[in-house]
């Protein structure tokens, strides 16, 4: 009787012993599952940018009758997509443009400096795709004044390409190019400055 009694107490404490063991590995599994995910680190290589030449335009219209529409910088880039999947760039709400800055060595928002084509781009593996960013003109003189009238010749192009690279190395001293953040796909495309040392082609 005293053997039964005692494989009893051995049994309930094995049950036990095992009941709790299987409610801490579940509870352990449980909290994993729920803990946040670590983000993907940003990826600077899948999207290789090339700084190409500056140009003056004008910008989207504006006021109720589309009348006004304000001058502006376009940068012109290359990106390249380095990957063996085609690249689908997300729409500009989705995505996050900063201004990286000299002095400072940080990046600051760029709202009111710079706005990006409304298109939305697409790359394909391994190919390379023309891209704009739009910066604005800050001049106190129309841009024919600062930078003269259309150029008719290829000399006269590349004269007025050098004096709008002038403009902006002079007028945005402190900006060292931008960095686009594509949250979806977790690409940071660094868009270099290429005005300081701009190269005529």
């Amino acid at each position: 009787m005293v053997g039964w009694k005692r494989l009893v107490l051995v049994a309930a404490g094995f049950g036990g012993g095992f009941a709790f063991v299987l409610a801490s590995t579940v509870g352990i599994w449980i909290w994993y599952q729920g803990r946040p995910t670590k983000p993907k680190p940003w990826n600077t290589h899948a999207i290789i940018a090339t700084f190409d030449n500056p140009e003056i335009g004008s910008g989207e219209p504006e006021g109720p009758n589309g009348q006004f529409r304000p001058e502006i910088i376009i940068l012109h880039y290359t990106l390249e997509n380095t990957t063996d999947v085609d690249y689908h760039m997300p729409p500009q709400e989705q995505l996050e443009l900063d201004g990286r800055l000299k002095r400072e060595k940080s990046l600051t928002a760029t709202r009111d400096v710079a706005t990006l084509d409304k298109g939305q781009v697409f790359i394909p593996a391994n190919q390379r795709r023309l891209f704009n960013l739009n910066l604005i003109y800050a001049g106190s003189e129309s841009p024919t004044e600062s930078f003269g009238p259309d150029p008719k010749t290829k000399e006269e192009h590349r004269r007025r390409v050098k004096l709008i690279a002038d403009y902006v190395r002079k007028e945005y001293s402190n900006l060292d190019g931008f960095v686009l953040f594509d949250n979806t796909n977790r690409y940071q495309i660094n868009l270099p400055n290429g005005w300081d040392n701009f190269d005529l082609k």
